[in-house]
């Protein structure tokens, strides 16, 4: 699945970009919308981008899943050095490592929530100026048919492209 970044400058040309895109085949679970202030979007009815894409929340806990499972091997590594038999104490190893992945998970959403997500890094001063980021989930199929419907709005200018994909090895969550 493809992400297609869209900026437009006012609110009226969000709205006939949006309704656009929904008329050719696209659902509104596939457009997103930020803007400074969200408040206006709702108003307006138009699908707004949730706390998911617009923090680091997934990303940044899927970075400390990562990390909690080598600090988690780690330590029962420390654990069959110390002695301890894994025929005997199989639970303790177990137990410190759904302990260490899951404070390691919930660590880095914690930290990820309040991070802008990572992907949205190079919009942060038009989104400050007061433009609207429109984004556009497509099948990497009807990507084409998507950017020629965007080209007939003059007033949604491209912004860039990438996958939905998230990289928990992405070195802002590192």
């Amino acid at each position: 699945m493809q992400r297609l970044y869209y900026l437009t400058k006012t609110l009226q040309a969000a709205e006939h970009v949006t309704s656009d895109l929904l008329n050719h085949g696209l659902f509104k679970h596939q457009l997103h919308l930020i803007a400074k202030n969200d408040g206006e979007l709702e108003q307006h009815h138009l699908p707004t981008a949730s706390p998911l894409e617009t923090t680091d929340i997934l990303p940044a806990g899927e970075g400390g899943l990562v990390i909690g499972l080598v600090v988690g091997a780690c330590a029962c590594l420390g654990l069959y050095a110390y002695g301890l038999d894994i025929k005997t104490y199989w639970m303790a190893y177990v137990g410190l490592m759904v302990l260490c992945t899951s404070f390691f998970t919930w660590l880095g959403g914690f930290i990820g929530i309040g991070l802008r997500h990572y992907k949205l890094g190079m919009f942060k001063d038009e989104l400050d100026a007061g433009s609207i980021l429109v984004m556009v989930d497509t099948p990497t199929e009807r990507r084409t048919a998507v950017e020629s419907l965007m080209a007939h709005h003059p007033d949604a200018v491209a912004a860039g492209s990438g996958s939905t994909w998230n990289n928990p090895l992405h070195p802002a969550h590192l």
